[in-house]
């Protein structure tokens, strides 16, 4: 993460933790939503659950919302960021790894709030997929297809090549994934892959999907 990003993470951080506070009034939740921040690692000892719904109407998962309604469990156990949304889930990073009371604590009070929604919640475990996948950056001017070609060149067999698109623009973003069979086959290959000029890039940047 840049010096930028950090730094605009810790403002909003600070902003989230004092909005957390007024929560403790039971004042009406603000309506604004927070505006996430996604990384492209995932600590696999990590202290994020994940929670999800099975439902007939959408809920509405406003990432204020879902704070509002966890107050008490956040209370104890500060979000390390702010909530992600992603259709039917969401994701809570705690600054401690929650233990099963908590975890039982969460899946209630959705419950109470979600009420006509079946609702699940288990800790976001990191998959051998995960593990043997890596993350690929400044793909600047680079497709997938470029992306294959340059894996061919490197004599590295790879799984699959997923790169990022803009929903609008239908254009490539400026990263994706590479998944292998196993996880020292992707490390090699972030070793061959980093620094290598590629379309417009002056360089890719390639790291392990997982961070230990």
């Amino acid at each position: 993460m840049s010096f930028d990003l950090r730094k605009e993470f810790q403002q909003k951080n600070s902003r989230n933790q004092n909005r957390n506070q007024n929560y403790d009034n039971d004042e009406e939740e603000p309506q604004k939503e927070f505006v996430s921040k996604h990384t492209y690692k995932i600590q696999e000892n990590s202290s994020t659950i994940v929670v999800s719904f099975v439902y007939k109407t959408q809920p509405d998962l406003n990432e204020g919302k879902i704070v509002h309604i966890l107050k008490t469990v956040i209370k104890q156990n500060p979000l390390s960021q702010p909530p992600r949304v992603y259709g039917h889930k969401f994701y809570l990073t705690f600054t401690n790894r929650p233990d099963g009371e908590e975890i039982n604590e969460i899946l209630q009070l959705t419950k109470q709030a979600y009420r006509d929604c079946k609702v699940f919640v288990k800790r976001d475990e990191v998959t051998q997929r995960e593990k043997s996948t890596v993350y690929l950056g400044k793909l600047l001017g680079v497709d997938k297809e470029q992306i294959e070609e340059l894996l061919k060149h490197l004599n590295l067999n790879y799984k699959e090549v997923r790169v990022a698109y803009d929903k609008q623009t239908q254009r490539p973003k400026n990263f994706g994934y590479i998944e292998f069979k196993t996880e020292e086959e992707a490390r090699n290959a972030v070793s061959l892959l980093a620094g290598q000029k590629l379309g417009l890039s002056d360089g890719l940047k390639a790291v392990m999907m997982v961070d230990k």
